[in-house]
């Protein structure tokens, strides 16, 4: 998974947010991330001090398509409920940027705005993050890949947007751990995105 070099934390206008800084300092809290679909809404949630990600109950939307604050009054009354009970402090947004080919993927507006759409919505910064192979790493795995017995239809696995959000999550994480480590004044740092030896 690689991340867009020109995304910050986005803040919602009117609202008063820590800086960028302070959220990346490895002191900024529990983050959320979000795995953004048409139909199901994977969420994952971090440890206050950034080295694990989990996925919580994913949310089935009432409608299809991009964010709406009126269509989905309940998915953001639900965002709001996690944040206050965990004491959220940022939300990490999914979006795919590139085809699987590698060539950037026109649906990626539709995310931005939807992630956008939301965090006015809630009070929280957003920020960005590829979600590169996240759905296609989850579906891989043994235990999601096994095929239906016979006579039995596949069906999807209820956790698997939420697993996803997980990935998405642990990526970021991971690289803002490399960040610290390294002193990094940056997040990103390029197309590759980042990598160091946690070790």
């Amino acid at each position: 998974m690689v991340s867009d070099p020109t995304i910050r934390w986005e803040i919602p206008s009117g609202q008063d947010f820590p800086q960028e800084t302070a959220l990346l300092s490895g002191n900024g809290g529990v983050f959320v991330a979000v795995d953004w679909g048409e139909r199901r809404v994977g969420l994952a949630l971090s440890d206050r001090e950034g080295r694990f990600s989990w996925p919580v109950d994913p949310f089935i939307r009432q409608s299809h398509g991009p964010f709406s604050s009126v269509k989905d009054a309940l998915f953001v009354s639900a965002i709001r409920k996690l944040v206050v009970e965990e004491a959220v402090s940022g939300m990490i947004f999914g979006v795919p940027y590139y085809h699987l080919s590698g060539d950037p993927n026109p649906k990626a507006q539709d995310f931005l705005e939807s992630g956008r759409s939301l965090s006015r919505e809630i009070p929280l910064p957003v920020l960005f993050w590829d979600e590169g192979l996240s759905s296609e790493t989850v579906r891989s795995a043994p235990f999601v890949a096994r095929a239906p017995k016979k006579g039995k239809k596949f069906t999807k696995d209820p956790w698997m947007d939420s697993k996803s959000a997980a990935l998405i999550l642990e990526s970021f994480l991971s690289s803002l751990r490399c960040r610290l480590k390294d002193g990094h004044t940056a997040m990103f740092s390029g197309k590759a995105g980042t990598y160091c030896d946690e070790s």
